[in-house]
C-alpha cells in the first residue's frame, strides 16, 4: 500500500505496528530500541539501510524551475 505523503516515517510506524513493540521492531531492523525511538520522534534521519529494510529508497528531486532569458540561455 503506498503511503500518502511518501514519508519514511509512515512506513516505519506501520512496520512497528506489525511487530507490536518497538523492541521487537528494532531487533527486526537490526538497530537499538533507543535508535528506533529517535527515528520515530524524527530526531534522526533514515539511513539507506533502514530505508531498504522498509522497502523504500532514497531519491533526489530537483526543485525550482528553469527560466529562459531573452538571449535564449537558460538560467536557474
Amino acid at each position: 500500500m503506498p503511503f500518502p505523503t511518501r514519508l519514511p516515517i509512515y512506513a516505519l510506524q506501520a512496520f512497528v505496528a506489525r511487530y507490536h513493540t518497538q523492541k521487537a521492531a528494532a531487533k527486526a531492523l537490526g538497530v537499538s530500541q533507543p535508535y528506533l525511538h529517535d527515528l520515530l520522534r524524527r530526531r534522526r534521519t533514515f539511513s539507506i539501510r533502514i530505508l531498504k529494510k522498509l522497502g523504500l529508497r532514497r531519491t533526489v528531486e530537483e526543485i525550482g524551475h528553469n527560466k529562459t532569458t531573452k538571449n535564449g540561455a537558460q538560467s536557474i
